[in-house]
C-alpha cells in the first residue's frame, strides 16, 4: 500500500504550514500522512496528479475576505487545469509581520510576499513608500530568501511570525501590520484530478467560488473536524 501525502501550497514556515498542523492535529486520520511543500498550488496540484495515487491531496489557501475578489488568485490558475474535490477545510485568523534581517539597521525600502499578502497590507504600503518584489512560491520562500542574503540591504519581507523560527538570522520589525484585524483565510483539503481541456479563468473563478461557498455555509451550519475549525493564529 502506498502511503498518502498532501502536497501543500507553499513552504516551511508558512501559514498553510500552520494551518495544515493544526487540520491534522484535528483529524487522528490525517496526522500519519507525510507532507511535502510545493511552492505554488499549481505546483502541488501538479505533484498530486503525478503520483497516480487515489490517497494523494493537496492543501491550499482558497479565498481571503481582505484580498480583492476574496478568491486566492493562483489557486484559480490551479484549478483552470486541474478538477478539483472538497475533502475538508479550515479557517485561520491571519496576522502579517514585516520580517527583516537582524543585520539590518536602516530604513525598508523594498518588501518581498506573494501578491495575495501584499494585497492584506496595502494600507501600510502606501504609507511606509515601499516597493513591492512578488514571489509566487509564498511567504516563506521570500523569507528563506531574505535569510540566505538573496535580497539587498533595505529589504524585508511580510510574512508570518512563524518563519522566524523556521529560517536564520530573521526578527520582526513590524507585527499585525494586515488592513484590518478580521482578518481570515479559508484553507481547502482538496482532491484533484487533469482536466482534458484546460478552461478559463472566469470558469474557474466560478468553480473556486462554487467551492469556497460550500466552506462558508459549513461553518455556519456546525462545526466538526470534518467542517470548518477557526483557529487564531497564536502569537
Amino acid at each position: 500500500m502506498k502511503a498518502r501525502t498532501i502536497f501543500v501550497q507553499a513552504g516551511d514556515g508558512s501559514f498553510n504550514d500552520h494551518a495544515i498542523h493544526i487540520l491534522q492535529n484535528n483529524r487522528p486520520d490525517l496526522r500519519d500522512i507525510d507532507l511535502k511543500f510545493c511552492g505554488r498550488p499549481i505546483s502541488a496540484m501538479e505533484q498530486a496528479d503525478a503520483v497516480n495515487d487515489s490517497g494523494a491531496m493537496v492543501f491550499a489557501a482558497v479565498c481571503n475576505d481582505l484580498v480583492g475578489g476574496g478568491l486566492i488568485l493562483p489557486t484559480i490558475e490551479g484549478v483552470q487545469s486541474f478538477e478539483i474535490e472538497l475533502l475538508d477545510a479550515i479557517r485561520m485568523k491571519i496576522e502579517m509581520c514585516l520580517l527583516v534581517r537582524q543585520d539590518e539597521t536602516g530604513e525598508i525600502q523594498r518588501v518581498a510576499s506573494i501578491e495575495p499578502a501584499l494585497d492584506q497590507v496595502s494600507p501600510w504600503l502606501q504609507r511606509s513608500g515601499t516597493f513591492t518584489i512578488e514571489v509566487p512560491e509564498g511567504t516563506s520562500e521570500a523569507a528563506r530568501r531574505l535569510s540566505e542574503g538573496v535580497y539587498e540591504k533595505g529589504t524585508g519581507v511580510i510574512a508570518p511570525e512563524r518563519c522566524v523560527s523556521t529560517y536564520e538570522g530573521l526578527e520582526v520589525r513590524e507585527a499585525g501590520i494586515e488592513d484590518n484585524d478580521n482578518n481570515y483565510t479559508h484553507f481547502a483539503l482538496l482532491r484533484v484530478k487533469k482536466r482534458e481541456a484546460k478552461i478559463t479563468t472566469e470558469q474557474a473563478r466560478q468553480e473556486l467560488q462554487s467551492v469556497v461557498d460550500t466552506i462558508v455555509s459549513g461553518i455556519k451550519e456546525e462545526e466538526s473536524f470534518h467542517q470548518l475549525l477557526e483557529v487564531a493564529v497564536s502569537k
